[in-house]
């Protein structure tokens, strides 16, 4: 099974033209895309990655997955109380 099959359809442009620039370009990168679990659910994840070449096995490319979820939750949450501040903001209690 390919690994972009895990890859939200939403994303799946910019994976394609991230995993084109690394193969192109010998320079790491990273990129925050959505992936889907086994049971369909989706994540935030982060990959970090990098063009490899090996005398063995020929190029390639190397990933490292990081779910960033928690993270993406904790800052939408920060956001809606800036927002609320935001609001509250020219109301005064008597």
């Amino acid at each position: 099974k390919h690994f972009s099959r895990l890859i939200d359809n939403a994303d799946r442009d910019r994976w394609q033209l991230f995993f084109w620039s690394l193969m192109r370009f010998n320079v790491d990168k990273s990129i925050e895309l959505q992936l889907r679990h086994a049971d369909k659910s989706l994540f935030h994840a982060r990959l970090e990655g990098g063009r490899r070449v090996s005398h063995h096995d020929g190029e390639g490319v190397r990933l490292v997955l990081t779910d960033i979820t928690k993270q993406k939750q904790l800052e939408s949450m920060e956001s809606r109380c800036e927002r609320y501040q935001l609001a509250c903001a020219g109301f005064s209690c008597i």
